[in-house]
């Protein structure tokens, strides 16, 4: 299953709600961007960011957080994450408002201060993703490409399984780099949580970024 529009439209999509900053009356439903967040945020606020130019003399340090992307994606990736196979589709050069370079979690302390760094697009295979990185590639941060708010349904030894309150099913294959921000074992059946999903690169399937409790 390829994330797409529709899908997102289906599971009714919505930026994770910081871990203090959801309504415990509504439960769960759309989210709003968190005061540090992410997901997909694209720089600072009233700032649009700069493409990086052609010119004649190489961009200071782009070649190191180029690499530094291709090698956490490989990583996150696990057996599948052939860096040899991984291509550069774009780069941009970004102000970031945060630490977290705008991709913060649930309950997740970013420093305040601006980073200079690169919004880097990767593909390999059938999908594409966005790494973030500062200027250097010293901080590499992978944005998934959505992020909804889901109930817990189960976990086997290869996948974990999230519902929708309108009955919607996604069964989600962890990769190595996928943070977890509550024990899954602790988790039962219904429980509210903001879950960050991307595309398998061989196709048809969906990789779980990150899973983060939600406090209501």
């Amino acid at each position: 299953m390829r994330l797409n529009t529709a899908v997102v439209l289906m599971l009714g999509v919505g930026l994770l709600v910081a871990a203090c900053g959801g309504n415990g009356d509504d439960g769960p439903g759309v989210l709003t961007p968190t005061e540090t967040s992410p997901p997909i945020a694209t720089g600072v606020a009233g700032d649009t960011p700069t493409p990086l130019a052609a010119a004649s003399t190489p961009t200071p340090g782009l070649g190191a957080a180029t690499n530094a992307a291709i090698d956490a994606l490989a990583t996150w990736l696990g057996p599948v994450g052939d860096a040899a196979a991984i291509t550069v589709t774009s780069v941009e050069a970004v102000t970031w408002s945060n630490g977290c370079l705008e991709v913060g979690r649930a309950g997740q302390a970013c420093t305040e201060a601006l980073v200079e760094g690169y919004r880097i697009e990767l593909a390999l295979g059938d999908a594409v993703y966005e790494v973030r990185t500062d200027l250097g590639g010293d901080v590499v941060v992978w944005a998934p490409n959505v992020q909804i708010l889901m109930r817990f349904q189960e976990a086997s030894t290869n996948s974990v399984t999230f519902t929708t309150d309108d009955g919607g099913t996604i069964e989600a294959q962890p990769v190595p780099g996928t943070g977890y921000g509550v024990e899954l074992a602790s988790l039962a059946e219904g429980d509210a949580v903001g879950v960050a999903l991307a595309d398998a690169p061989q196709g048809g399937g969906v990789l779980l970024v990150w899973v983060d409790p939600v406090f209501q």
